[in-house]
C-alpha cells in the first residue's frame, strides 16, 4: 500500500508533512528526497527492479536521483511512495 502518489507538474505534490521525517519531489528529472532522518532509500522502476539504493549521511542529507521519465516506488524506511515523472 502506497503512503504518497507524487506526479510532476502538481504545484502542490511535494510529499512528506510535519508527521514524516523525508520529503520527496521533482527536480529537473530527478527524484530529490530531503532525509533528514537518514533513512534507507531504495527506488524500484515498474517492473522491481532497483534503480538507485541510497543512504543519506548526516554531511549529505539529501539525495536526488536522476531518472527518465516514467513511474517509480521509492521505498524510504519502512514506507513506499509511487513517484510519477
Amino acid at each position: 500500500e502506497f503512503v504518497s502518489l507524487y506526479e510532476a507538474g502538481d504545484p502542490n505534490a511535494i510529499m512528506g508533512n510535519d508527521q514524516r521525517a523525508y520529503k520527496i519531489f521533482n527536480n529537473n528529472n530527478q527524484i530529490s528526497i530531503e532525509n533528514p532522518a537518514l533513512l534507507s532509500v531504495t527506488v524500484y522502476d515498474v517492473n522491481g527492479r532497483i534503480i538507485d539504493n541510497n543512504h543519506s549521511t548526516l554531511a549529505s542529507p539529501s539525495i536526488n536521483i536522476d531518472v527518465p521519465k516514467g513511474i517509480y516506488i521509492v521505498l524510504i524506511g519502512n514506507e513506499s511512495v509511487k513517484v510519477v515523472l
